[in-house]
């Protein structure tokens, strides 16, 4: 089973072979994750409620999004969508520490290794 990998700043660090960056500014980035007030735990929340269509327009702009930010997470979505079979069996890498509990990564693990 893929797994998900900690990206850090040290020297020397990268991505490995075969492994998926999924952080800011790739398209597997969560578009949640800098709202102010939401936090990471329901960032990840809408994130995964998002990925499998099951978020209402209504949900967002209660969250504070605009019609544009909604017009855009939708256009997002179709993209990402059709972007998840390159993330098939293949670790994906983003900045949360492994003994987080709450991580888009591990959502699109889940999603793309159904």
């Amino acid at each position: 089973m893929p797994q998900r990998l900690h990206r850090t700043r040290r020297r020397a660090n990268f991505t490995p072979t075969g492994a998926v960056y999924v952080g800011r500014p790739t398209i597997f980035s969560n578009p949640f994750e800098r709202r102010p007030k939401i936090g990471q735990k329901r960032s990840v929340i809408l994130h995964a409620a998002w990925l499998h269509g099951r978020l209402d327009p209504h949900v967002l702009a209660c969250a504070g999004m605009s019609d544009a930010e909604i017009h855009a997470l939708r256009r997002m979505r179709h993209d990402l969508v059709a972007a998840m079979p390159r993330l098939r069996g293949r670790d994906l890498q983003c900045w949360c520490p492994l003994t987080s509990d709450w991580c888009h990564a591990d959502t699109l693990l889940r999603a793309a290794n159904r």
